[in-house]
């Protein structure tokens, strides 16, 4: 019984730091976005 609740964790343990991992990314690439994008409009409003 040990060992098969002990499989489930380390794979639960494994998706969460998938899901952790691709949301970390995907947040990074929506503040990257946003940053670009703030500099355009800066740019623009300077130029």
């Amino acid at each position: 019984m040990a060992t098969r609740y002990e499989k489930l964790a380390v794979r639960y343990e494994a998706t969460v730091l998938i899901a952790a991992n691709m949301s970390d990314l995907t947040w990074l690439k929506l503040v990257r976005t946003a940053v670009v994008d703030a500099g355009e409009g800066i740019a623009e409003v300077v130029g």
